[in-house]
This record gives structure tokens, C-alpha cells and sequence, in this order.
């Protein structure tokens, strides 16, 4: 749990040495009930199962960088 009121989940693939891991914060545990709780986690897990991280990635590192064409004046 990450101690942040506002609401948040996201999951970290782990690697060669770390366990996949999946972080919630503390806004977003207050938010649910136990029922949503369940259902975020198994969300997190099928991210991780379907390595979905390279892909949400990429579309973060493409969101920051300029567009290729030139903007009008």
C-alpha cells in the first residue's frame, strides 16, 4: 500500500530478482468496498499475466513526446 489519498492502482512487473508486485493506495482502498477490492486485484493480476506494462509503456513514453509534424501558426 502506498500512503497517497488520492486513488490510485497500478501494477510493476518484477524481473530477475523481483516479485511482480501490485500497488494500491491508500485513497483507492478507502474508495472500495471488498468486493471492488477483489475485483482490482485480479484486474492487476490479468495486467501482469498478460504483460500488459511494455505495451502502457510505450503509449506514456509516445504521449510525452512532440507530434512529427509541424504546428500551424
Amino acid at each position: 500500500m502506498l500512503n497517497d489519498p488520492r486513488p490510485d492502482a497500478f501494477a510493476l512487473p518484477g524481473g530477475l530478482r523481483r516479485s511482480d508486485r501490485i500497488v494500491v493506495t491508500s485513497g483507492m482502498l478507502r474508495a472500495l468496498g471488498p468486493a471492488e477490492r477483489e475485483a482490482l486485484h485480479a484486474h492487476e493480476r490479468a495486467n501482469l499475466a498478460a504483460r500488459r506494462h511494455p505495451c502502457l509503456s510505450a503509449a506514456q513514453l509516445a504521449g510525452w513526446c512532440p507530434p512529427p509534424w509541424p504546428r500551424s501558426p
